[in-house]
């Protein structure tokens, strides 16, 4: 069993096993070592573009309500009464 649990330990790559993606060291041939290579690119590309995205999602979304406030103000604006808008504007009156 030993021998076994050292060819685990030497042919899996255990940083990959934390996050149950069992992958064969890139080290252990010169072809996944490139394919790794590729793949922490890939993967860092990814990562940023999901920060992209997850900005531009709360962006919109903050554009969003921000517009919906404006046009709740301004319909409401508009759907009040003339008479007791004018009252709260007119320093005339009682």
């Amino acid at each position: 069993m030993s021998k076994f649990s050292g060819l685990l330990d030497e042919v899996l790559d255990m940083e990959s096993v934390d996050t149950m993606e069992f992958r064969i060291k890139s080290d252990f041939d010169e072809q996944l070592a490139e394919i790794g290579d590729r793949m922490k690119a890939i993967e860092t590309n990814m990562s940023k573009q999901l920060s992209k995205v997850g900005f531009d999602a709360w962006f919109y979304g903050y554009l969003r309500a921000w517009v919906g406030h404006a046009l709740r103000q301004r319909d409401a604006s508009l759907t009040c009464d003339p008479l007791k808008a004018a009252n709260k504007v007119n320093p005339l009156s009682p």
